[in-house]
C-alpha cells in the first residue's frame, strides 16, 4: 500500500515518486501547487496525470472532501497552502492577484482533460458493447450449424442493460470552460488576475462543473466495469461461452477457424480493457488467468481431457463475486431509497473496525442493515422464481447470506464457491428447503404459512385483526387468497424473528454473512440436506419411534370400527441463510391436523457439533410433539404421556421412594442450572438416552429410565446389544408388555381380513412392522 506523506503546509515539499499527497473521501485541510513533476489522480471511473502548475485539491474546496487520490509519479515539488472552506480561496485571491489567473486557468485545462476522459471511456464502451455482440452472435450461428444448442439470449440482453444505464452528458455541459481552454494562457492568466470578483465566480462555476463531469465519468466507468463482467466475469460471459464451445468443437474432432480466431480476439480484448480499466478508468479487477491459460493450452494442444476442461471453465471464481454487493442490489426490485440506504449500511458496516462493538455507532449500522435486508431478499426471492439466469452472487445471498466479497477473506469465498448443496438420494428422510425455496413454496401455496412469535399463522393474524376491526372480512377472504401477502407474512415474522434466534447472537445480530461472526471451519459447518438425513438417521436407528404419529382408522368391510394406525410423518427442514450455533424445534405440526408435518430450523453454517446439537433438537420435538397430542393434559399424571410422566417424576422427586438420597440431590441440581424447566431437563435426559443409555453407560436413574424407555423405545438392534443388563429389562417392563398388546390386537385385525379372503391393508401391515421395533 502506498505510504501518504506528511503535508508541511505555507512551505516548499518535496514528494518521493509513488507518494499520496491526498486520499480520496478524506477533508480538504490544505490545497498544493504543483510546481515540479507529474502527479496521478484517480476516482471512481477516471485516472488522469496533471503536470506543474496545477492546484491539487483545489476543485473540491466546497465539497470539503476530496474526489481523487493523489499520487507522486515523478520526485515532485509542492507548495502547500491551508484552506478553510470557500471562505479561505476567497481570502487566498483577494490576498494574491497571481494566483487568481492561474488557478482558473489550471481549472480550464483540468475541465478540457476530464472531458477528454469521459469521451474516451464512452468510446470504449461502445466498442466493447459492439464487440461482445457480434462474438455472441458468431457463437450462437456456429453453434447451430455444428448441432450444439448455446442460449445467447439472456447474455446479450445483459448488454442491452448495461449500454441503457450509459446517459449522455448535455452537449453544452462546461462548453464556455473548454472553450477557455483553448485560449492563450497569457490571454486567461492576464484576464482573470484583473478581478477577485471574476475569478472567484469562474471557479464556483468550474467546480460545480467538475463536480457533473465526475458523475458522467463515475457512471460511464460503472458501465465499462459491467461490459467488463459480460467478457470474462460472469458464468455465461463471452469467454466462458465461446470458450466452452471451442472444446465441445475439438471434443468431437471439429476445429471452426472463426471460432479459434475468436478466443483469441477475445483474450486480447480482456487485456485491453482490464488495462483501460486500471489506467484510465481508475477500476482495479480480478482475474482467473490460470483458467485463460487452460482454455488455450487445451486449444493448442488439440488434444486431452476436453470434458475435464469444459467443467472447469465452469467452476465460478473469486473474481465473479467482484462488487458483489452491486449485483445483489441492482438485482432486486426495490426502491432506489432502499437500495441505497441497504448500500451505505452495508458499507459502513464493511469499514467498521469492530463489528460487533456495542457502540451506539456500530449498533445503529447492525440495526439499519436489519431493518432492509428481509425487504431485499423478499424481493430478491420474488424476482428469481422466474429467473433461470440468476447471477452467482445473488444466488450466494438467497442460500448463504452472502453479501459483500470485502466481508470475507478470500479462502472463506473460496470455500463457499466449491461447496455443493449434496441431495439425499433415500426417499424416506425430512424433505430439506433453502429459504428461498421454502418462501417460493408458501407464494405458490404448497405450504402453509408457519407461525409467528405469538403463536399465530397467517389466518389467525388476520382473524385477529378482524376481530380487533383494523381490517375487514372482505380485506381477511382477499389477503387469504394474496400470494404477495401469505410470503411477505412468512419473511417478515418467522424469518426475520427466527434468524436473530438461530444465530445465537440477540443484542449484537446482523443477517449477513461475514468473517468476523464464524468462528469455525466453513465446510465443517455448512449443511446439506444428505448431512442432515444422515445425521437424523443415525438417531432413529436408536429412536425408532421419533417420527412415528398415531391415528385412528374404521374398515367397515372386515366390521373393524376403530383401528390405531401408526405413521411416519417426518418434519420439514428450512436452512436459513445464515451464520449461527443454535437449531429451532418452531411447529410439531402444521395446523390443526396431528398428522402433518411439522417445522425443524437450522441455519446453512452451523457452528455447532452436528450430532449433538440434532439430538437435542429431535428431543425437543419429541416434548413438543407429545404436548400436542395430549392438549390441556400434557401435565396431568392421570393421563399417562411422556410430558405428563416426566413432569410428575421432577415435581415429587423428593418423596420417590425408588430414588436414593444421591440421586436426589442429583435432580435438583439439574433443576437449579436448568432454572427449573421441565423441559431442560428433559432434553439434557434425552441427550444422556441417546448417546450414553443407547451404549449401555447408565448415567440416568431409575424412574427417569422406565419413563425415557416406555414413550422413546430403543430399537430392537439398540436391545439386543443391551442383553443381560438388568436394568434395560427392567425399565422395558412396562413397554413390552404394552407392545405385546398392541400386537395381539392387530394380529386379530389381520384374522378378519385373512378369514373374508382379503388383502391386508398397507397401513396395517406397517404399524405391525413398526410394533417389532
Amino acid at each position: 500500500m502506498k505510504e501518504k506523506v506528511q503535508l508541511t503546509e505555507n512551505a516548499m515539499n518535496s514528494i518521493e515518486n509513488g507518494a499520496v499527497l491526498y486520499e480520496k473521501d478524506t477533508k480538504v485541510e490544505s490545497i498544493a501547487l504543483l510546481v515540479k513533476g507529474r502527479v496521478e489522480l484517480v476516482a471512481d471511473g477516471i485516472s488522469m496525470v496533471l503536470g506543474t502548475g496545477n492546484f491539487l485539491g483545489a476543485c473540491d474546496i466546497g465539497k470539503e472532501m476530496h474526489s481523487f487520490t493523489y499520487n507522486a509519479k515523478d520526485d515532485c515539488a509542492v507548495f502547500v497552502i491551508p484552506i478553510e472552506g470557500m471562505a479561505g480561496i476567497e481570502h487566498i485571491l483577494a490576498e494574491k492577484p497571481d494566483y487568481r489567473g492561474l488557478l482558473v486557468t489550471s481549472l480550464n485545462y483540468f475541465l478540457a482533460e476530464i472531458k477528454k476522459q469521459l469521451q474516451h471511456l464512452r468510446e470504449e464502451n461502445e466498442s466493447l458493447c459492439g464487440f461482445i455482440k457480434e462474438k455472441y452472435e458468431l457463437c450462437s450461428q456456429v453453434a447451430t450449424m455444428c448441432g450444439f444448442e448455446v442460449s445467447v439470449e439472456n447474455a446479450l440482453q445483459k448488454v442491452e442493460n448495461c449500454m441503457q444505464q450509459s446517459l449522455q452528458e448535455p452537449e453544452d455541459l462546461g462548453r464556455y470552460y473548454l472553450e477557455c481552454a483553448k485560449m492563450p494562457i497569457e490571454a486567461q492568466k492576464k484576464f482573470f488576475c484583473g478581478s477577485q470578483y471574476v475569478a472567484m465566480y469562474h471557479y464556483r462555476e468550474q467546480c460545480d462543473v467538475v463536480n457533473e463531469f465526475l458523475s458522467y465519468c463515475r457512471e460511464q466507468g460503472e458501465v465499462l466495469h459491467r461490459l467488463f463482467r459480460c467478457l470474462i466475469l460472469e458464468e455465461d460471459a463471452l469467454f466462458q461461452t465461446v470458450g466452452k464451445l471451442a472444446l465441445a468443437l475439438l471434443e468431437k474432432g471439429v476445429r471452426d477457424p472463426r471460432i479459434d480466431q475468436s478466443v483469441d480476439q477475445i483474450v486480447e480484448k480482456i487485456n485491453e480493457t482490464e488495462t483501460f480499466l486500471t489506467e484510465k478508468a481508475g477500476i482495479s479487477v480480478q482475474l482467473d488467468r490460470d483458467k485463460m491459460e487452460r482454455l488455450y493450452f487445451a486449444l493448442l494442444s488439440g488434444e486431452g481431457q476436453t470434458q475435464e476442461e469444459i467443467e472447469k471453465l465452469d467452476e465460478p471464481g473469486i473474481e465473479y463475486l467482484y462488487e458483489s454487493l452491486g449485483q445483489i442490489v441492482e438485482y432486486a426490485p426495490v426502491h432506489m431509497r432502499v437500495k441505497s440506504e441497504f448500500t451505505e449500511a452495508v458499507e459502513a458496516f464493511t469499514v467498521l473496525p469492530d463489528k460487533f462493538a456495542r457502540t451506539p455507532e456500530a449498533t445503529e449500522v447492525r440495526k439499519n442493515i436489519s431493518k432492509l435486508y428481509y425487504e431485499i431478499y423478499e424481493a430478491v426471492v420474488k424476482k428469481s422464481m422466474d429467473d433461470e439466469d440468476i447471477p452467482l452472487a445473488v444466488r450466494l445471498f438467497l442460500d448463504y447470506g452472502f453479501v459483500s466479497e470485502k466481508l470475507l477473506t478470500d479462502e472463506e469465498l473460496d470455500t463457499m464457491l466449491r461447496l455443493r448443496p449434496e441431495m439425499d438420494p433415500a426417499e424416506d428422510g425430512c424433505r430439506v428447503y433453502t429459504m428461498s425455496k421454502w418462501l417460493q413454496a408458501v407464494y405458490d401455496g404448497v405450504k402453509e404459512t408457519s407461525k409467528n412469535e405469538f403463536d399465530e399463522d397467517f389466518a389467525t393474524y388476520l382473524r385477529r385483526r378482524v376481530k380487533e376491526q383494523k381490517i375487514t372480512q372482505k380485506e381477511m377472504d382477499e389477503a387469504i387468497a394474496d400470494k404477495e401477502q401469505r410470503m411477505n407474512f412468512e419473511c417478515q415474522n418467522m424469518f426475520r424473528y427466527a434468524s436473530r434466534i438461530i444465530n445465537g447472537n440477540i443484542t449484537m445480530f446482523v443477517p449477513i454473512l461475514c468473517s468476523d461472526g464464524i468462528f469455525s471451519n466453513m465446510k465443517n459447518s455448512y449443511m446439506t440436506e444428505k448431512r442432515l438425513n444422515d445425521t437424523i438417521r443415525q438417531i432413529e436407528k436408536i429412536d425408532y419411534s421419533i417420527f412415528y404419529r398415531e391415528r385412528l382408522a374404521s374398515y367397515e368391510n372386515v366390521d373393524i370400527n376403530k383401528a390405531t394406525i401408526i405413521e411416519r410423518v417426518t418434519p420439514d427442514i428450512i436452512l436459513f441463510p445464515i451464520y449461527g450455533r443454535n437449531t429451532i424445534m418452531w411447529q410439531d405440526i402444521t395446523g390443526k391436523r396431528r398428522t402433518s408435518k411439522g417445522r425443524l430450523f437450522v441455519p446453512i453454517w452451523l457452528e455447532k457439533e452436528l450430532s449433538l446439537e440434532m439430538v437435542h433438537l429431535l428431543g425437543n420435538f419429541r416434548w413438543e410433539k407429545c404436548r400436542t397430542e395430549t392438549g390441556s393434559h400434557w401435565n396431568d399424571f392421570r393421563y399417562p404421556s411422556l410430558t405428563s410422566e416426566y413432569t410428575d417424576y421432577l415435581q415429587f422427586y423428593k418423596k420417590n421412594s425408588e430414588l436414593s438420597q444421591e440421586r436426589k440431590n442429583k435432580i435438583r441440581a439439574q433443576l437449579v442450572q436448568c432454572n427449573n424447566k421441565h423441559k431442560e431437563v428433559f432434553l439434557k435426559d434425552y441427550a444422556d438416552w441417546i448417546l450414553r443409555e443407547a451404549r449401555g453407560a447408565m448415567k440416568l436413574s431409575r424412574v427417569a429410565r422406565t419413563i425415557l424407555f416406555t414413550y422413546c423405545p430403543f430399537s430392537a438392534e439398540t436391545m439386543k446389544a443391551l442383553e443381560g443388563q438388568t436394568a434395560y429389562s427392567e425399565a422395558a417392563k412396562k413397554y413390552i408388555r404394552d407392545n405385546r398388546a398392541a400386537r395381539k390386537s392387530l394380529d386379530m385385525m389381520m384374522h378378519k381380513w385373512a378369514k373374508a379372503g382379503l388383502e391386508v391393508p398397507q397401513e396395517i401391515t406397517a404399524t405391525v412392522e413398526y410394533l417389532k421395533g
